[in-house]
């Protein structure tokens, strides 16, 4: 009778216990279809962990706004910046195999250069912890990844260029610059491409075989969502080529999966380096590394929306580990991180005391990572089995209830009609930084417009009311991810024509300088201004060449003819 009385029990238990996780299920489906509803986001997909199992893994909206297929969970997002805790889970797992290099081991010595950096300080000091920790005090130079001769084989050696702007080991400044150099650093480890070394040393023994990279994947060939932006009301999709550009350093940002294979990759961090099988598949000690803070954040961009008593829970991020964030939720510890490209938005938090994770990715828009944190929060608190204090209409209106939100920017405007306020001769030609490339100014043969390339990138230009400064934005395959820039020429005084230009909208604080590029064979032909102002320097020069030579000769005349010449009898 006892026995029978546990196991009735226990079946009862197990009953109740899947009702409440089916009821669960249920209420966070529902909510998630009503916020996907009330956003102009396409396509969503979000898996959900706890104690080793994957309790909640669906997709919501469309892959495609014109074929309208549905999202599932094995539909493929682009996860943008969550790619860096799988450079640095590779990472650790290399160094671990090799023992000779470790985290604390300087650059200088793995490239054998001691002039990596602009300055002797970070040159001799940096190491791979300080990179995978944004502790260089470098800024984000992000836009020099339009540069198509920008390699992980070569950055190491474009990064000597980028001036220091924060102390080192001192100041947190973003960079995925310095994630393409630890891309590089892991295929010199490996000995193989940084997708084939992710590929063997971690998804295939994880069980991530639906997961790829931008850089490699055929589009026509997986299951994919298309990338959309949000401009300004309109949606527009994201051309799957600008993946691929953008992506190429791909430790920064290439991977792209699905909600089945990140509850898997959630699982496996929670379960301290092993697979569902309970293989181990990475040192639990050097994983423990890219979970631990190396750095430290004063704000993060969520702060404003989400600490007390402006709501009434706090979400805070506080120090940076190595591809993660760690941070708060309700008091319990995260471990977290967003992803943000062009056409996706990704997010993922652990809450590794309660073997919880939550993973969402969606197509569309997501300003001040608003929406993920919200559909994070709610999440949480369904499966921490605490109250929600967010609900399908509080997602919809936030930050309202809790306090107004900001007024909208409105769409600034370009005026494609006014005139070049000189000829386009004056412009045209090649200039040069030495940490962003070559970009080449020239004449769009249809239209007639300036245009610059930069790399697989065209930017049309158009005047802008200040002499010499034009607005650009972005055409062809990277249409309206770039709009609204700014770019300023500068004349050189004394030939007459544009030294360099300089394109503020790379970095506001410390705008990038292209020097123009140009040797004897460049100079302008016959009948352009620029060629006219260089035959009047070149005649002024030879000019004064002459001058010069017939006072010498003068002079000598003088010397040896009109004054006495001594002789050996005076």
């Amino acid at each position: 009778m006892e026995v029978q009385r546990i196991l009735g029990f226990f079946f009862l238990t197990l009953i109740f216990s899947l009702a409440e996780s089916g009821l669960r299920e249920e209420e966070a489906d529902k909510t998630l279809r009503s916020v996907l509803a009330c956003n102009q986001n396409p396509g969503m997909a979000v898996s959900v962990v706890k104690d080793g199992h994957i309790v909640f893994s669906k997709g919501y909206g469309v892959k495609n706004l014109e074929t309208k297929e549905p999202v599932t969970n094995k539909t493929l997002f682009g996860i943008a910046s969550l790619s860096k805790a799988f450079a640095s889970t590779l990472l650790v797992k290399l160094l671990h195999r090799t023992k000779e290099i470790t985290l604390d081991t300087e650059i200088s010595k793995i490239y054998n250069d001691d002039n990596i950096f602009s300055d002797d300080l970070r040159s001799r000091y940096v190491t791979i912890r300080d990179l995978l920790a944004h502790n260089i005090g470098i800024r984000s130079n992000n836009y020099m990844r339009f540069d198509d001769t920008l390699t992980r084989g070569n950055i190491y050696r474009r990064i000597k260029y980028l001036r220091g702007r924060g102390r080192f080991r001192e100041s947190f400044y973003y960079s995925n610059l310095m994630y393409g150099v630890i891309t590089d650093i892991a295929e010199r480890l490996g000995g193989k491409s940084w997708e084939d070394l992710v590929r063997e040393e971690l998804l295939n023994p994880i069980g991530m075989m639906s997961t790829t990279f931008a850089t490699v994947a055929e589009e026509k060939k997986i299951d994919l969502a298309t990338g959309y932006i949000d401009f300004y009301g309109d949606i527009h999709p994201v051309s799957f080529r600008l993946s691929k550009v953008w992506g190429n350093l791909c430790g920064s940002g290439c991977v792209m999966s699905s909600a089945n294979d990140m509850a898997k990759w959630m699982m496996f961090h929670l379960d301290k380096g092993r697979n569902s099988f309970s293989v181990r598949v990475v040192d639990e000690r050097a994983l423990s590394h890219t979970h631990k803070a190396h750095n430290t954040i004063a704000k993060s961009s969520i702060f404003k929306y989400f600490t007390k008593p402006v709501v009434p829970h706090t979400r805070c991020q506080t120090n940076y580990a190595l591809g993660w964030k760690n941070g708060y939720y309700r008091g319990y510890e995260i471990l977290t991180h967003s992803g943000s490209t062009w056409g996706y938005r990704a997010l993922v938090t652990l809450f590794p005391a309660m073997r919880i994770g939550v993973y969402t990715s969606m197509t569309g828009e997501d300003y001040g990572y608003i929406l993920r944190t919200n559909i994070h929060n709610y999440l949480a608190d369904m499966y921490l089995e605490e109250t929600p204090w967010l609900n399908a209409s509080t997602i919809c209106s936030f930050p309202e209830p809790w306090f107004r939100p900001g007024k909208d920017k409105p769409k600034p405007s370009i005026d494609k009609t006014r005139e070049l306020p000189r000829n386009t001769t004056y412009y045209v030609g090649e200039y040069e930084n030495p940490a962003y490339g070559r970009m080449i100014v020239a004449v769009n043969g249809t239209t007639g417009k300036l245009i610059i390339k930069y790399g697989e990138v065209t930017l049309g230009l158009y005047p802008k009311a200040m002499k010499d400064e034009f607005h650009f934005e972005s055409l062809g395959f990277a249409a309206l991810v770039l709009n609204f820039g700014t770019i300023k020429f500068k004349m050189e005084t004394l030939s007459g024509y544009f030294a360099a230009f300089q394109v503020t909208t790379f970095d506001t604080k410390d705008p990038p300088d292209f020097q123009r590029f140009m040797t004897q064979n460049d100079l302008p032909e016959v009948g352009n201004p620029l060629y006219v102002a260089s035959q009047r320097n070149s005649a002024n020069t030879s000019h004064s060449a002459e001058l010069l030579f017939g006072i010498l000769i003068i002079w000598i005349i003088n010397l040896f003819v009109f004054r006495k010449i001594p002789t050996c009898r005076s």
